[in-house]
């Protein structure tokens, strides 16, 4: 089962465009980044994310959209504090 804190982070995962640490920042969490991270390796959560976005159907132009936007990020954008790849 999941903590209200998960959950919340799920609804904003899937809300905000799959962004890890805005999720993160959303559902109240300190060192965002580093908790995006981990949640989105924890089985029970990718499960829910899944079963979420099985339930969630998105339509060319938003595809579209969030495409766009990540081809047009700066390498900033996926890194963290210290320089390192953050896969959030």
């Amino acid at each position: 089962m999941l903590n209200p804190k998960q959950q919340a982070f799920i609804a904003a995962y899937i809300s905000n465009g799959w962004n890890g640490t805005q999720a993160a920042i959303s559902a109240g969490y300190k060192h965002p980044s580093v908790v995006a991270s981990q949640l989105l390796r924890k089985l029970k959560v990718r499960n829910e994310i899944d079963a979420a976005l099985r339930n969630h159907q998105l339509c060319a132009s938003q595809v579209l959209a969030r495409l766009s936007e990540m081809a047009n990020a700066s390498i900033g954008d996926f890194m963290d504090n210290n320089g390192d790849v953050a896969l959030s």
